[in-house]
């Protein structure tokens, strides 16, 4: 499953509203991987931030998870509500895991300047 951090906290912010909540988690976990993409680029409030270490704590040591992100670990308060939070977070996501850093331009921007 796909999800942009944003999609994944607007899925969970409605489930909210209709008491799904632990329905919508468990949904994820139907999923052998559970990719998240462009974590960070939009800070969370404290329910966000709560919903997205639920997910995270549900699917430690059980699914496989990809997060994407521009922050480095030290950033990663920045994010979350709070730094017990992200803390907690990053400690079952960088347990068992295998970290990718790429550097460089963003091949977005790299395609915009090779056409032009």
């Amino acid at each position: 499953m796909f999800r942009t951090a944003q999609q994944l906290v607007e899925e969970l912010y409605a489930s909210l509203a209709d008491g799904t909540v632990a329905k919508r988690i468990q949904s994820y976990l139907r999923n052998d991987l559970l990719i998240i993409d462009e974590f960070g680029y939009l800070p969370m409030d404290e329910t966000a931030s709560n919903h997205f270490f639920q997910v995270v704590s549900h699917l430690y040591e059980q699914k496989s998870m990809i997060v994407t992100s521009n922050l480095s670990f030290r950033e990663w308060p920045t994010a979350f509500s709070s730094e017990a939070i992200a803390v907690a977070t990053l400690d079952r996501l960088l347990h068992h895991s295998h970290r990718l850093v790429f550097n460089g331009d963003s091949y977005r921007l790299k395609g915009k300047r090779e056409a032009n």
